[in-house]
């Protein structure tokens, strides 16, 4: 068991030297690209009761830094944008929502 967590923690040490190698504004400007549409998304659908606000915030944030260090590339959130836009027009419930999003999650890991 000790040997996985050193292999884990090389891991991440690695990833990590390598995205502040890596860091320019390029890559800042990237990151954020996104925010114009998830930002408006998200508030709607907070407003609508769809989803609870600083939850979505907290787990995005750690999923999104957790799959930069496993797999090095952007996750694309398109599906995620859809089910938000379905959210928002036909009035979800936070319980509907997240189970649109576990169907979808579940679909493109088996695709």
């Amino acid at each position: 068991m000790a040997a996985k967590t050193r292999d884990a923690a090389a891991f991440v040490r690695e990833r990590h030297d390598a995205f502040r190698a890596e860091w320019s504004w390029l890559e800042c400007s990237g990151m954020l690209g996104d925010l114009g549409t998830l930002l408006p998304l998200l508030l709607a659908m907070a407003e609508v009761g769809a989803i609870k606000l600083a939850a979505a915030l907290f787990w995005m944030g750690l999923f999104n830094i957790v799959g930069a260090y496993q797999w090095d590339l952007p996750m694309p959130v398109q599906p995620m944008k859809t089910i938000a836009a379905a959210a928002i027009a036909d009035g979800l419930s936070a319980g509907e929502t997240a189970a649109a999003g576990l169907f979808v999650g579940g679909a493109v890991l088996i695709l």
